[in-house]
């Protein structure tokens, strides 16, 4: 009776073991996007040993391969990870081309992708990286708790500014923040001290500047050349490298929560964000451990609570179809994850999910990132 009684568990554990759910990863490890997918590799690296045996005592197995920076790539390789290695969700994509490239192919095969870069509207295709009207939303919102009644904004005269004007009408309600002045500019102007002192003037309590690097180089400088000293907000897609420019020193910037070194415990993704960014520095260095990897971690961690969801629907484990299929549902049904970049809740309507509020405005302080109080 003795040996029975330990050697049923132990069998019934080696079952459970031998079930092993495969998500498929497509990084960009070489070619342009090498930086970035080069984090996005080392931060799961971190993460592969945490998967093993972490739903329900089975495996979860990582296959990850390199599109080398190619759209065409990266459709060959969602087909390969689909129809060969059976995977049942994918992570895929370092950039936005490469999210279109295989949007039509993800939808037809009813297969749940998330991505790390911006998306094109599909009911399939989720990401984790927020874009430029949930971090206008973010601004917004977060300015108007702090008391703040105004704000200036300064961006460009093309595609681009429209985009953010588009989020400032949608965003800006009567009674809440108000909108100063909007000045827009061409992308190839050389000069902006009149337009930075006629924004100045105004006396907004902050100031959105949001462009391009050398837009918003001569932006920020003419803006405090001509004395404005509040709060200068700017696009955190400036913020892409490891370092932090000496140039920005003072502005603020909407960023991922794993981003700011002296994170407040207040925070909701705090506890997260100090797990990744030590486990990074620990296997990496301290100089290592590029935000844009939480983007890959926080998404491959939304896939496996996603699929300890789907489990409780009763399908079977070998039930590969249905699986996928209730994989969808479970990730937006699941409540808010708070994960290393930002907390994330989906909806039928919201494929972004990014809580505006978790992210952080933090202001650039002798080359560190300290959040505002």
């Amino acid at each position: 009776m003795y040996k029975t009684f330990f050697l049923i568990p132990l069998f019934i554990l080696s079952i459970c073991q031998a079930q092993t759910y495969k998500i498929g990863v497509i990084l960009s490890q070489t070619g342009q996007a090498s930086q970035v997918g080069g984090m996005q590799a080392r931060a799961l690296d971190v993460l592969e040993a945490q998967l093993r045996q972490s739903v329900f005592g089975r495996n979860i197995q990582l296959i990850i391969r390199d599109d080398a920076s190619l759209p065409a790539n990266t459709l060959r390789e969602a087909q390969y990870l689909v129809e060969t290695e059976n995977v049942l969700a994918l992570v895929c994509c370092t950039l936005e081309t490469q999210s279109k490239a295989i949007s039509d192919y993800v939808q037809t095969q009813n297969i749940l992708t998330i991505a790390t870069s911006d998306i094109p509207d599909d009911e399939w295709l989720f990401t984790v990286k927020p874009d430029t009207r949930r971090y206008i939303q973010s601004i917004m919102l977060q300015l108007s708790r702090k008391g703040q009644q105004s704000i200036g904004v300064m961006t460009l005269d093309n595609s681009f500014g429209d985009t953010v004007q588009n989020a400032l009408d949608m965003l800006l309600t009567p009674g809440g923040m108000q909108l100063a002045v909007l000045q827009r500019y061409r992308p190839d102007v050389t000069v902006l001290t009149p337009e930075a002192l006629w924004v100045a003037t105004r006396q907004p309590s902050s100031i959105l500047v949001w462009g391009l690097q050398q837009d918003t180089t001569l932006a920020y400088n003419a803006l405090r050349k001509r004395g404005f000293e509040k709060d200068v907000i700017l696009n955190p897609a400036l913020l892409d490298g490891v370092t932090i420019p000496t140039f920005y020193n003072n502005a603020v910037f909407p960023v991922p929560a794993v981003m700011v070194p002296t994170l407040p415990d207040t925070q909701p993704n705090y506890l997260e964000s100090f797990r990744f960014v030590t486990a990074m520095a620990t296997n990496y260095g301290p100089n290592r451990v590029g935000f844009r990897g939480a983007y890959a971690y926080d998404a491959v961690i939304l896939v496996e609570h996603a699929l300890e969801q789907a489990l409780t629907f009763g399908i079977p484990a070998d039930d590969t179809a249905n699986l996928r299929f209730a994989l969808r549902d479970a990730l937006i049904g699941m409540p808010a994850y708070k994960g290393a970049a930002a907390v994330y809740d989906y909806s039928d309507s919201d494929n972004i999910g990014v809580d505006p509020y978790s992210l952080v405005l933090a202001k650039v302080v002798n080359g560190a990132l300290v959040a505002l109080p």
